[in-house]
């Protein structure tokens, strides 16, 4: 039902999940043997997962519709209809050092973040927009780029989808220079590796001097390689 709202969809839409949902409701009360059964049920999915009703917005208050209206007017409504313990917790503030404190409770609280609304925007269902902005924190790392691929579209001719990598305390890399000749049984799958494909009894023959880095077999020749041996088998 919301994937459809969030298309635009005619209220028609939202009537039948809704009787829909209330036939799925009753087939239940029915199987589980009446309204008690059904209440039982709940208070002990409760115990298990308790679950609180949170209200962000208001969007109809009586007849009056308030979908266009300003975000601070909805938030008046949502005030004056719901209790405050049922409403998201928000705060309007000019003071820095406030929102920074507000912000440090909803991580506290277990949240990734808070959202910062204009109190001017009219409601806009599943569209961030310039109205809303996602705040929270972010962490940094200091990585190697290992690789990178060309990028497509408006990213063509330009080196995109950096390959990462962070130090690994036990390991030893070396420049992406030597190139060995390896002989090894058959290629078999492995999700231990990024390629996805580990070589069986593997020895390296001899060192190839002769050749570049850039002259190296590709991952490509290896699973051309791999799904031969597969289609052999």
């Amino acid at each position: 039902m919301v994937g459809e709202l969030r298309a635009g969809a005619l209220a028609a839409v939202m009537l039948e999940a809704i009787a829909r949902a209330a036939a799925d409701v009753s087939s239940a009360l029915e199987r589980l043997g009446g309204t008690a059964a059904f209440e039982w049920k709940i208070d002990g999915a409760r115990v298990q997962l308790p679950v609180h009703a949170y209200f962000f917005d208001c969007l109809r208050l009586g007849q009056q519709t308030l979908v266009d209206r300003p975000a601070r007017a909805r938030f008046a409504a949502l005030a004056q209809a719901v209790p405050v313990e049922q409403r998201v917790p928000r705060l309007v503030t000019s003071d820095a050092l406030e929102a920074q404190r507000f912000y440090e409770q909803a991580l506290a609280a277990g949240h990734e973040g808070v959202m910062a609304k204009a109190l001017d925007a009219p409601y806009e269902a599943g569209n961030r927009g310039a109205s809303w902005l996602k705040i929270k924190r972010t962490h940094t790392l200091d990585l190697v780029v290992l690789a990178a691929e060309w990028g497509h579209g408006r990213r063509s001719g330009w080196l995109s989808n950096l390959h990462l990598g962070a130090r690994d305390a036990l390991t030893v890399y070396v420049r992406p220079e030597l190139v060995v000749e390896v002989a090894f049984n058959d290629i078999q799958a492995s999700p231990q590796y990024p390629g996805a494909l580990a070589l069986r009894f593997a020895r390296v023959k001899r060192y190839r001097t002769d050749k570049t880095a850039e002259q190296a077999d590709t991952l490509t020749s290896v699973r051309m390689l791999y799904e031969a041996q597969s289609g052999a088998l």
